[in-house]
């Protein structure tokens, strides 16, 4: 099926080289198959939005359809978000690798932060794509230094979060990263972790929220938040 757009020669502008090679130019008519229809709709959306918003809008719908949940796991009545299904599809990895390279490269980050034990997984990928060094946020008696730390409740217990005494310093900018935000439990301790180092400012990046959950109710303000998928 063939649709047909008209539209001022060179008034289409796009730093994309990823529009469909069956698409015909002439003088004032730009004939496309509907894939490359959408994909023009898209590089003129994103002439009038921050670089990278329609980029990571797009290309998540496709990882969050590869996503699993997983119905009375860990405990009877929770509904996990199971990420192993996306993680074993690289097409998937790539699309959030880049996804979390766009919302974060102007950001002046210096230290990426991941959650144990699934923040592991992007929060070092994504500080090497920025230049940034990588800190483990660990669960109680896994760091073998000293270390600073705060007990949370979670959904299904008490649990406790450190990080090692000389993981940051007040001249870190930081991004604290995990895979989901359900209730914010273990975030906000996170947060308050992080705060105890007096740091420039503090980042907060997941992959999925679970919106009815409301966990972002419980991070402050002055931290800004991103997520790539919500549920």
């Amino acid at each position: 099926v063939l649709s047909v757009l008209s539209v001022p020669r060179g008034t289409l502008r796009t730093d994309s080289a990823n529009l469909n090679h069956s698409v015909c130019h002439s003088t004032h008519t730009i004939v496309a198959t509907r894939q490359c229809l959408s994909e023009l709709i898209i590089a003129l959306i994103a002439s009038i939005v921050p670089r990278g918003t329609i980029y990571i809008h797009y290309h998540m719908q496709t990882v969050k359809e590869n996503i699993r949940m997983v119905e009375d796991f860990p405990e009877k009545g929770i509904v996990f978000v199971d990420l192993t299904t996306v993680f074993k599809k690289p097409e998937c990895m790539k699309k959030i690798e880049d996804a979390l390279y766009e919302t974060y490269k102007n950001a002046g980050a210096t230290k990426v932060i991941g959650i144990e034990s699934r923040g592991f997984f992007f929060s070092t990928i994504l500080a090497n794509r920025i230049g940034a060094g990588f800190v483990p946020l660990r669960k109680k008696g896994k760091l073998p230094a000293e270390t600073l730390e705060v007990s949370y409740q979670k959904e299904y217990g008490l649990d406790t979060i450190q990080i090692h005494k000389d993981a940051l310093t007040e001249d870190d900018i930081v991004i604290l990263h995990d895979d989901i935000l359900a209730t914010g439990g273990t975030i906000k301790a996170a947060i308050e972790l992080i705060k105890k180092f007096n740091v420039k400012k503090i980042f907060v990046s997941f992959i999925g929220e679970i919106d009815f959950l409301k966990g972002r109710d419980k991070i402050e303000n002055d931290v800004d938040v991103d997520v790539l998928i919500h549920f």
